[in-house]
């Protein structure tokens, strides 16, 4: 089920991006005209309304996925549970507002990782040229938030997370599915640290970066937009290790790696010590019958 839930968010990004792409009205003369980026940007001026059919397609896709989850959750004991840096929260799809409600904020959680990834491609590869047909492509998804400086940029993860959470763990809370939080004061640190959490995923598409990067270094994998893309943004990931290449081994890389790894996994500890769980613990928690929650 788990396996499932993971490919229909997939599917529902994918409607979500082809909505996004087709809604795209500056068409860049730059983009090679067989780029895939190319396609989707000069799909307006045949698409026309049509785009919004992928919206409701969406629509209807995470409204079937919870009806889904209702029918089969509670026949196959799947209890989703979904995990906000160490807090797990866990939706009883036996109940069928519950399952809808999972299913909604599933793919929101799912889109805001998305997001985050291109925000941080954006970030990194700010000085880039205009006519960097993927570099475009994601700068046109990002809309206002491609145009904004590139500290907001780093930024707005955190700022969007904290927010983020303070209207989810408030959802939580009313819901019965989190335990209260005793203080004012003890919610505001908890936002702050989820948006410390928010940082986390970044991991993922740093790590691709500087894996293709390498490999790239030493093996030839032909001329592609996408790859000219990563390397473009590993070297600009890695401007302050330069110093790092001794000959022909470049060391910056694998130092980054290490570096990302490293720091990833003391935020861990930090979090968890802050909120004095492990996401084993919260997983495992039981809440009230009509409730999701801990």
């Amino acid at each position: 089920m788990d396996f499932i839930d993971l490919i229909l968010n997939y599917c529902a990004l994918m409607l979500w991006v082809v909505w996004r792409s087709l809604g795209f009205a500056r068409i860049q003369p730059s983009i090679a005209s067989h780029s895939l980026m190319a396609g989707l940007r000069a799909a307006p001026a045949q698409a026309g309304g049509r785009r919004w059919g992928y919206l409701f397609a969406l629509a209807v896709l995470l409204t079937l996925r919870g009806l889904f989850y209702h029918s089969v959750g509670p026949a196959a004991q799947w209890t989703p549970t979904m995990e906000f840096g160490p807090v797990g929260v866990a939706f009883r799809t036996d109940y069928l507002w519950l399952a809808f409600f999972y299913s909604a904020v599933s793919f929101g959680k799912f889109l805001g990782i998305f997001y985050l990834w291109i925000v941080l491609f954006s970030a990194v590869n700010e000085s880039a040229p205009d006519y960097d047909p993927t570099l475009d492509w994601v700068r046109s998804h990002l809309g206002i938030l491609g145009r904004l400086p590139r500290g907001m940029k780093f930024l707005a993860p955190g700022i969007v997370g904290g927010l983020a959470w303070a209207g989810l763990g408030w959802a939580f809370i009313s819901l019965g599915m989190a335990p209260p939080v005793e203080r004012g004061p003890d919610f505001v640190k908890e936002c702050l640290m989820m948006a410390g959490c928010a940082y986390l995923p970044l991991k993922i598409p740093a790590l691709i970066v500087l894996v293709c990067h390498t490999v790239n270094s030493y093996i030839y994998l032909g001329r592609h937009d996408w790859l000219d893309f990563i390397d473009a943004t590993a070297r600009n990931m890695l401007v302050s290790l330069r110093w790092l290449r001794v000959g022909k081994a470049d060391l910056a890389p694998l130092a980054a790696i290490a570096l990302i790894v490293f720091a990833e996994r003391q935020a861990q500890f930090r979090v968890d010590d802050f909120f004095a769980v492990s996401p084993a613990e919260s997983r495992s928690a039981e809440s009230d019958p009509g409730t999701g929650g801990f």
